[in-house]
This record gives C-alpha cells, sequence and structure tokens, in this order.
C-alpha cells in the first residue's frame, strides 16, 4: 500500500506541476501512468422532442405506480 501511494503521489504531483507550467506533453505522460481516462462523451439528440417523449411515458408510468398503490389496480 506504500508503494502504491507514494507511485500515484509522484505521479500527480508531476501532472499538477505540468499543468502549472503549462507542459502538455508531460501533463499527459503523467496522466496516462496514473490510469487516465477519457472525459465521458454523450450524444445530443438530433430528433427535437425526445425528452418530450420520454416525460410523457414517465408520467404514464406515474399514474400506472399511483393506481397500484393507492388500490385502485388490483391484479
Amino acid at each position: 500500500m506504500t508503494l502504491t501511494l507514494a507511485y500515484y503521489s509522484a505521479f500527480r504531483g508531476l501532472e499538477l506541476l505540468a499543468e502549472r507550467l503549462a507542459r502538455q506533453p508531460l501533463q499527459l505522460a503523467a496522466g496516462v501512468l496514473l490510469g487516465w481516462a477519457r472525459p465521458p462523451a454523450y450524444e445530443t439528440s438530433a430528433v427535437p422532442g425526445t425528452v418530450g417523449a420520454d416525460l410523457v411515458a414517465m408520467n404514464e408510468d406515474l399514474a400506472a405506480l399511483k393506481r397500484i398503490v393507492l388500490g385502485g389496480d388490483r391484479r
């Protein structure tokens, strides 16, 4: 565990120093050695109104759940 802590501390410090010095290649190398992952990339919906369709379905599900919980729908 001590070795892991020392490894992480050394390369994290190097990464922060490279960021302050604006040394992109050094920052990239330190980040890779730390197991650097890409930030998540989210797709944007090309079809307008998609979110609204999901909200309609969610409201229908919520209404069905209310009926079940309040005892209006016994199956």
